[in-house]
């Protein structure tokens, strides 16, 4: 087994020293925080995640609870796990696939293991993405190609738009958003 020279001195192996139970258990929690910090960092390869959702599989995997925090904030501490960083481009996603009330993505965001105060503050730095109604008419409009008025206003309530928003984007309205038989029909008048 190699050990890496600033593990040696922690450990406090030099030549001529003997090998004893203090050795033993310090080289046993270093290999334990290798293999935990090897496991987060495949989990993160995988997908971005929140520190909270990290800690959770850890546990599952029965990580001691000191073990767990030291390498999460040695990990946050290199730049792996950013709260912050993850909320933004959640949010970012979400934003360009069309409106969503506030409620809506601070659920979705703390649901997906961002901690409260990050949610409230990612969506406080967005809140002109979020509240741009032209935004909401140009998406309105894209949707209404493909979709029905009644299927529009569905996918709006469940993003948790309020009824008054949804009114307000659902009243501009383009010739191209027309879906193709309701302008087969108007040209026939």
């Amino acid at each position: 087994m190699r050990i890496a020279t600033l593990d040696a001195e922690r450990l406090g192996l030099a030549p001529g020293r003997p090998w004893g139970p203090t050795q033993q258990r310090i080289l046993r929690e270093l290999q334990a925080a290798e293999r935990a910090r090897i496991f987060v960092l495949r989990l993160l390869a995988a997908a971005p995640r929140a520190r909270a959702a990290i800690d959770r599989r850890l546990r599952s995997h029965g990580v001691s609870p000191r073990l767990r925090a030291a390498v999460l904030d040695d990990l946050e501490r290199d730049g792996w796990i950013d709260d912050r960083r993850l909320a933004a481009d959640r949010l970012d996603r979400l934003l360009a696939d069309g409106p969503w009330g506030r409620t809506a993505l601070q659920r979705r965001l703390v649901g997906g293991g961002v901690p409260q105060r990050v949610a409230i503050e990612a969506l406080r730095r967005r809140s002109a993405q979020i509240d741009d109604v032209a935004g909401d008419r140009a998406w309105v409009d894209r949707a209404r190609r493909a979709r029905s008025d009644a299927a529009v206003r569905a996918v709006l309530r469940r993003r948790g738009l309020d009824a008054v928003r949804i009114a307000d984007a659902m009243a501009a309205r383009s010739p191209q958003s027309t879906p193709a038989a309701s302008r087969r029909t108007a040209a026939r008048r």
